[in-house]
């Protein structure tokens, strides 16, 4: 009876910490071949990107304005592995000497790259935006290079956006069970998760007891194999998520 308390316990305090507020996928530029989409996850102390764009060259969201003169803080793709820019007025993006956002994963597919990075809400840099744990709409500016290179340079005027991202409360009612198989648990090195025959192209999450995202993933079969040993022994959560937006969340020891 303790083991089953506890566990939902896990479970209601993944709903608290993790993705109260969300974004969805949102379309920033529909453009064939240089498509741009990006999802806001924000939780009481953390916020998770996930920023998707054309895999050869550099692309870029601005958080807090309408135009490069009101927007200050960016996370910028261009090869570097610093996420973290600083905007000037109508000059390049200059790399802050702060690099808040902890990359979670970087993965390429086909030519669309998909970049997942986490940063607390306010990091207390000048230049960094202050996100906050509400449905408050936040005002986004976007740009791609007109070309294919990491090496920034002026966009043009049909390689950039304004858009307002509007924000939704995501709890327990979001929650769909999608049957999986889950095994060895406990585990010391490797997870097998076994998807159900009419899944296809889903995502793995796993996060630690105190809400962190500790791995993310792509499955793209129904049998999968995950590589767990370098994580500290302890109680996971792992959680699916579906095309359809439908996902399940168990629980897993690492030995």
């Amino acid at each position: 009876m303790q083991k089953i308390t506890f566990f939902f316990l896990l479970i209601a305090s993944f709903f608290t910490m993790n993705a109260q507020y969300t974004s969805g996928d949102v379309v920033l530029s529909n453009t064939a071949g240089l498509e741009i989409q990006v999802k806001l996850e924000i939780t009481a102390t953390e916020v998770t990107i996930t920023f998707t764009g054309p895999s050869d060259r550099w692309f870029a969201v601005g958080f807090g304005g309408t135009s490069m003169s009101s927007v200050q803080d960016a996370f910028l793709y261009d090869g570097t592995g610093d996420f973290d820019k600083k905007i000037l007025p109508y000059a390049v993006p200059e790399t802050d000497a702060s690099q808040d956002w902890n990359l979670v994963s970087d993965i390429v597919t086909g030519s669309q790259r998909e970049i997942v990075a986490t940063r607390s809400l306010d990091t207390g840099d000048e230049f960094d935006y202050v996100f906050t744990n509400t449905n408050a709409a936040i005002p986004v500016i976007w740009s791609r290079s007109s070309s294919a290179t990491t090496t920034l340079s002026y966009h043009g005027g049909n390689n950039r956006g304004v858009l307002s991202i509007p924000l939704s409360v995501l709890g327990e009612e979001d929650f769909n069970t999608i049957q999986f198989m889950l095994y060895p648990n406990p585990t010391k090195d490797i997870l097998n998760v076994v998807l159900p025959s009419n899944i296809e192209n889903a995502k793995v999450e796993i996060y630690n007891v105190l809400g962190k995202k500790v791995l993310v993933n792509k499955l793209t079969n129904n049998f999968n194999k995950i590589n767990v040993s370098n994580f500290n022994s302890g109680i996971y959560l792992i959680k699916i998520i579906a095309d359809n937006k439908a996902y399940s969340v168990k629980q897993f020891v690492k030995k």
